[in-house]
């Protein structure tokens, strides 16, 4: 309004209103992860989890596509944040010890997390991108779908060539 003053104060009512549909409609996903990220805190299941990779291989090849697999269904499901608190302590440990650098392993969860965000069929920002744009969640999911498989292949180009995410180090 002040800057580009393209927006009316005539307008900011409907602008209000639109804001707050799309909000009713990410608020309650977003509440339902937070309730969720407690959950599975409180009953230990992220330890589990991470006490079962370790048990399936040594290797860290697989243990990279595992985590990095771990992160993008996790990812769709919950927000970034409580995923970051939750899984960030517990599989630091494991990265460390197949070698790959903290700074690298939070670029790898970062990025990861970032296309969970739009991983069908339960990525948060896909309801954001079908309300916004009023396209069906069907539509977005189906076109976004080879994005997510191009930015899935850069997450783990990124978890394999550390170079890319450490050259500005």
């Amino acid at each position: 309004m002040v800057i580009t003053r393209k927006l009316k104060l005539r307008d900011v009512p409907a602008v209000l209103v639109s804001s707050s549909r799309i909000c009713g409609l990410v608020i309650p996903i977003v509440a339902v992860a937070m309730v969720l990220s407690q959950n599975l805190t409180v009953l230990k299941i992220p330890d589990a989890l991470v006490s079962a990779m370790l048990g399936w291989s040594t290797d860290p090849v697989v243990l990279l596509i595992m985590i990095i697999l771990l992160l993008l269904i996790v990812g769709s499901v919950m927000e970034a944040a409580p995923n970051i608190l939750i899984l960030a302590p517990m599989l630091t440990p494991i990265a460390r010890e197949i070698g790959v650098d903290p700074v690298h392993f939070g670029v790898i969860i970062v990025s990861t997390l970032a296309v969970g965000f739009i991983t069908p069929p339960l990525g948060l920002n896909l309801f954001v991108a079908s309300a916004v744009s009023g396209v069906s969640f069907a539509t977005v999911t189906r076109t976004v779908g080879p994005y997510v498989l191009v930015l899935i292949l850069c997450c783990v180009a990124i978890a394999f060539m550390p170079w890319m995410s450490m050259a500005f180090l």
